[in-house]
């Protein structure tokens, strides 16, 4: 049975998906057939990384991830494509390695971004929360609102503090629970739930955190998300 929808269309569901992913990151589609071809050894990790974020990859090794993939992917490759322009002809195993003073400047660079962004989410969190309890009438049940989505003994430890205060307390993952359970409010401002929060999970990959190992790949993809949020922040502002 699995056979058979694969054949009859999950091959065509992949290959559109796949074809999408390549034309918003046109290096990946080497690094992948490289990996279908048996070489995924000679591709760089951030590519590698980057398809198993997005399950072409399989989690374990460097092969495409099952007989969907597998089947997309050929497809995808055997075919005449109009982004054929855009696909570099051969994976970069080097260009992608950063040195130290160069990681450094990105990560700074990343680093002042996510931060701004992070305050705007607070704030614009905030503001929207307390204006509709405003509406509703409702101004008392705003903390308990907003600490809703901690865990009870973080709850109890800042039930005595400030709507403000409170919100301020929040870790970058909090707060895209607090954006994700009202979502009702935020829709029509990040569109859809689930790509929000995919780029939500993206950010708070954080690499200055341990100092890890990252490549061009990496902050190339980490870049992109801010910008997602960014873009739909300044709508507003």
């Amino acid at each position: 049975m699995i056979s058979a929808f694969v054949l009859e269309e999950g091959a065509a569901i992949a290959q559109v998906a796949l074809r999408h992913l390549f034309r918003v990151f046109p290096d990946l589609y080497d690094a992948a057939l490289s990996c279908h071809n048996g070489e995924g050894a000679l591709v760089p990790e951030g590519m590698k990384r980057i398809l198993r974020r997005y399950g072409v990859l399989d989690e374990h090794s460097f092969s495409l991830s099952g007989e969907m993939m597998v089947s997309g992917f050929s497809a995808l490759a055997t075919q005449p494509s109009s982004m054929s322009s855009s696909i570099p002809t051969s994976v970069n195993t080097s260009s992608n390695d950063l040195g130290i003073n160069e990681w450094a400047e990105e990560m700074a660079a990343i680093s002042r971004r996510r931060n701004l962004l992070e305050r705007k989410l607070r704030e614009l969190s905030l503001n929207f929360l307390r204006f509709q309890s405003l509406e509703s009438g409702r101004v008392s049940d705003l903390v308990t609102r907003i600490n809703s989505v901690l865990p009870q003994k973080q709850r109890e430890s800042i039930t005595h503090l400030s709507a403000e205060d409170s919100i301020n307390k929040f870790l970058w993952s909090d707060l895209v629970k607090l954006l994700a359970k009202e979502w009702a409010l935020f829709e029509k401002m990040f569109g859809a739930k689930d790509e929000f929060i995919n780029h939500c999970n993206i950010i708070n990959d954080r690499f200055d955190a341990h100092a890890k190992q990252v490549d061009g790949a990496d902050f190339a993809l980490y870049r992109r998300s801010l910008k997602y949020l960014e873009d739909r922040l300044a709508k507003i502002q």
